[in-house]
């Protein structure tokens, strides 16, 4: 991934069965390993597990972002915590969401229903890398970068609107 290194992270509860944590990372991100834990599944006791992988391949979740439609949404989200060096970025996906195939973005500081992977990525220039690996034809017309003015608001929210010529508009001028 020209020079990106890319980790992810995830914690297992008790109550949770760990073949379907596994299952659902393995959706994202099929590089990773079929048999962490053996045969241990729900419910067992050894209280909250911690699942860590390096190097891992990120092209299958690049592409549900562009089957999905949400590249800009993931450019966003992807940059969201991007260190002042540029050299580390960190971001969040749903556990739940991901079992189904799907990729949907937990901001920061919000809890979702099946748990997160967290995934990390380290490498030189990052939001060049992150803008051009969510590239699509649609910013030959509305120009994105990471940190413009149509990027999503603090809490989520879409920061900008469409007049009806489909021209985008901020919400302050609807």
């Amino acid at each position: 991934m020209q020079g990106v290194e890319v980790s992810l992270r995830s914690t297992i509860a008790a109550s949770e069965d760990a073949s379907l944590v596994l299952e659902s990372i393995r959706k994202l991100f099929p590089s990773i390993p079929e048999s962490v834990f053996g045969s241990k599944s729900f419910p067992h006791e050894s209280g909250t597990r911690e699942l860590e992988y390096d190097s891992v391949d990120i092209e299958t979740f690049l592409e549900h972002l562009s089957k999905q439609r949400i590249l800009d949404t993931a450019m966003d989200a992807m940059s969201r915590e991007l260190g002042k060096s540029h050299g580390t970025t960190r971001f969040h996906v749903s556990r739940q969401a991901a079992l189904a195939g799907k990729v949907a973005f937990v901001l920061p500081g919000e809890k979702s229903l099946g748990g997160v992977i967290e995934v990390t990525l380290r490498g030189d220039d990052l939001p060049s890398w992150i803008e051009d690996v969510t590239h699509h034809p649609g910013r030959d017309s509305v120009p994105r970068t990471i940190d413009d003015e149509f990027k999503m608001d603090r809490d989520g929210s879409v920061s900008e609107w469409f007049d009806k010529e489909g021209n985008p508009v901020k919400k302050s001028e609807v």
